[in-house]
């Protein structure tokens, strides 16, 4: 990596985002704060996970029932995230080829 490819890079982020406050700015963050929410929600689920299966193990079956329960209630939230996440990724997607098209064909 030298300069002309940091150079190279700053050019095409300088079409693909234009200003700070424009939507292509906007879904960039929205894509990065999903990204953080969903690992916080990986690294959850699989405490969670191992709780449950230490339970099982130690045959506590209320301990058992308690981290099936917050398996089941922090499962819509993650649903929810990996599609706000998967929406955002497209749209952007979208908005970045859109730019690159137009920028293109001026």
């Amino acid at each position: 990596v030298d300069a002309l490819f940091w150079k190279r890079i700053r050019r095409l982020l300088n079409i693909l985002i234009p200003s700070p406050f424009c939507a292509e700015a906007g879904y960039a963050a929205l894509v990065f704060c999903m990204l953080i929410t969903r690992t916080y929600f990986d690294i959850e689920l699989l405490s969670v996970s191992t709780r449950i299966e230490s339970n099982i193990i130690a045959r506590d079956p209320a301990a058992f029932k308690k981290g099936i329960t917050r398996f089941l209630l922090l499962s819509p939230f993650v649903a929810m995230c990996n599609s706000v996440l998967k929406w955002g990724q497209t749209e952007m997607a979208l908005r970045f080829r859109t730019r690159l098209s137009t920028h293109l064909f001026q």
